[in-house]
């Protein structure tokens, strides 16, 4: 049966894998899990780092400096509520 015959149904679920093609190895699961756990690390560092000098340091306390400083508080309030959510995590080990 040629593709222009065929029906459309057919066709498309020809095309899709199976369920198991999607599926990730242990080991790309664990790799995973140790790059996220790095980047909430940085960016909770890195952040509150920023946060405490210009919060520390008068001579820092510029109108441009609030903005960095705006910045760094919502990127830690992100960090905290929507990557460290344990509803994100997709593979379970």
């Amino acid at each position: 049966m040629d593709q222009a015959s065929a029906d459309p149904i057919d066709v498309l679920n020809a095309t899709v894998g199976s369920p198991d093609d999607f599926l990730l190895s242990k080991w790309q699961i664990v790799a995973a899990y140790i790059a996220f756990s790095i980047l909430i690390l940085v960016a909770l560092i890195g952040n509150s780092i920023m946060i405490w000098l210009i919060l520390s340091n008068k001579s820092l306390r510029t109108h441009t400096n609030y903005f960095i400083l705006n910045l760094a508080f919502s990127d830690v309030l992100v960090t905290l509520f929507k990557h460290c959510n344990p509803g994100c995590v997709q593979y379970p080990l």
